[in-house]
């Protein structure tokens, strides 16, 4: 009996020990082509349209692919002070209308939601009212930016329907 709960223990620990051991994860990239390239002291995964892209490690690393571009992140204050700066209708059909307050507003930039710059405009500072045809524009989300002399532009989310 003892020499049955001697084994049983002995048993339930190495199982226990076995579950423990840690996996190794190697790095890897899927990609449409390519290969790795290897020396004594480096490897090299060279790849042509990489749809997954990662690295994984503790030791310093490079990397390349959809991960390696930075990330900026643009606010869009809606408490802000625009002093009579209003821009609508919004959602928007075909054009949209910048109406100054009597702003010295010198110029309007429309972004799509990855950054891009679609339009940009200059506009006449001795105008009270602007309009900008966004008819071309697919319906979507967008970036209105203003630029008004001397201080930040100032941003809007325009919804073209």
């Amino acid at each position: 009996m003892k020499n049955l709960r001697m084994r049983t223990l002995i048993y339930s620990l190495l199982f226990i020990v076995q579950g423990t051991i840690a996996q190794e994860i190697t790095k890897a990239v899927l990609g449409a082509s390519g290969q790795p390239v290897s020396g004594a002291s480096i490897q090299i995964n060279y790849t042509m349209g990489e749809p997954i892209v990662g690295t994984i490690g503790k030791s310093q690393e490079w990397q390349q692919g959809f991960w390696s571009g930075s990330l900026q992140v643009i606010p869009i204050n809606e408490t802000q002070s625009l002093n009579g700066l209003m821009v609508y209708p919004n959602p928007v059909q075909s054009e949209i209308n910048i109406s100054t307050g009597g702003l010295p507003v010198f110029g309007a930039a429309i972004f799509a939601m990855d950054h891009r710059k679609i339009m940009d405009t200059a506009l006449p500072k001795n105008q009270s009212l602007h309009q900008m045809n966004l008819e071309t524009l697919s319906k979507g989300f967008y970036v209105l930016q203003v630029y008004v002399e001397g201080t930040e532009p100032h941003l809007f989310k325009v919804i073209k329907k």
